[in-house]
């Protein structure tokens, strides 16, 4: 019995080592998301319905190479919620500037196959590889844009490769739907020098000269604090919009939420705004350009204006008029009306009964009481 136990034992060993045999391959060509796997590793939601999804990374040793492969789906399923027009991918990292990619190759891929590659579908932008990241100029981001228009509910499926291997990290993208610029983070190539602060979103709202700004950060190390800043459409500089540094909610890894409120009258409708995190070493990082999304404002009851003139009322008898005086002035005043005595009216009053009076006769005057 016990030999028996020992040999399953043993042939349990051998199959499990053949299976990783086969496999392990498989794992180290996929990068950090195994061939099996179809889900996506993270997806972010946008407002008005729009989500961006990472599907992993694949290396190839031998070309020394790294491709990314995402999925963009538009929202726009509710009345006045605008459809994606285009994405652009962030493709810089601080110290090293513009020039730290290379991007080889960009298009679609066939969903679920990441072997399915489709070069130069979606209108990616640089259209001719390799090439540098580009500055869009809507956004002013530096990266690369897939200029294709998608319909409520329409999903792209994106890919790039760079050159080189790099290590995980967020990365920035923002969509285009409408006149509104959602901006977030999601996975991709990192920088190797990591920032302070990760922020995973960040909003403003407007409705009238009340500015609401809300973002979301991941990580918070060092972090010294955060500005606002809006830069006008017809304006070069960055206008600084809060009074004073916001300070950090958080020292470390956790998830934060910030929500920040002013009011800021005159600042041109269409204004960009800027989110800048400062570190403790003195460095800083901007996170943006995101445009507002207006409400409509708020209408004032309609009050009915107060009459400019009293009305005039007619009298019910006409005023008499006087005879002239002596210098041929009349007056309208009426007359003065003659005083009526009151009627005078003798009104009885309760009848008292007389008392009996006492016969006895007085013993002085003779006569009786």
């Amino acid at each position: 019995m016990k030999e028996n136990n020992a040999n399953r034992l043993i042939l349990r060993g051998v199959r499990i080592a053949l299976a990783l045999m086969i496999l392990l391959p498989a794992l180290l060509v996929g990068g950090t998301m195994s061939v099996l796997a179809l889900a996506p590793v993270q997806t972010v939601h946008l407002e008005g319905g729009h989500t961006v999804s990472f599907y992993g990374d694949k290396y190839n040793p031998f070309l020394n190479q790294t491709t990314y492969f995402y999925a963009v789906t538009s929202g726009g399923l509710e009345p006045r919620q605008p459809e994606l027009s285009h994405i652009t991918l962030e493709l810089v990292c601080p110290p090293q500037g513009e020039g730290s990619f290379v991007i080889l190759d960009a298009g679609t891929w066939d969903y679920p196959d990441r072997e399915a590659l489709n070069s130069g579908e979606g209108h990616p932008e640089p259209s001719e590889f390799p090439a540098m990241p580009f500055r869009e100029p809507t956004t002013g981001l530096i990266g690369i844009k897939f200029d294709q228009d998608l319909l409520a509910g329409e999903t792209l499926f994106f890919y790039l490769t760079l050159e080189g291997a790099f290590p995980p990290g967020p990365v920035r993208f923002v969509i285009k739907a409408g006149q509104t610029f959602p901006t977030a983070f999601i996975l991709g190539p990192g920088c190797t020098v990591p920032g302070a602060v990760t922020v995973s979103s960040f909003e403003v709202h407007r409705e009238d000269d009340t500015l609401r700004f809300k973002w979301t950060t991941e990580t918070e190390i060092n972090n010294r604090g955060f500005d606002l800043f809006a830069v006008e459409p017809n304006g070069d500089g960055w206008l600084r919009i809060n009074e004073s540094l916001i300070a950090p909610q958080g020292l470390g890894i956790e998830p934060q939420e910030y929500y920040y409120q002013m009011e800021r009258p005159g600042l041109a409708i269409g204004s960009s705004f800027y989110l800048r995190a400062y570190d403790a070493d003195g460095t800083h990082q901007d996170f943006g350009p995101v445009q507002a999304i207006c409400s409509a404002p708020i209408s004032q009851p309609i009050v009915p204006a107060p009459p400019t003139e009293r009305p005039i009322m007619e009298p019910r008898s006409k005023p008499v008029p006087l005879p002239s005086s002596s210098e041929g002035e009349s007056t309208t005043e009426p007359p003065a009306l003659p005083i009526v005595e009151p009627e005078r009216r003798i009104v009885p009053g309760p009848v008292i009964p007389r008392l009996d009076r006492d016969l006895r006769p007085d013993p002085i005057m003779g006569r009786q009481l």
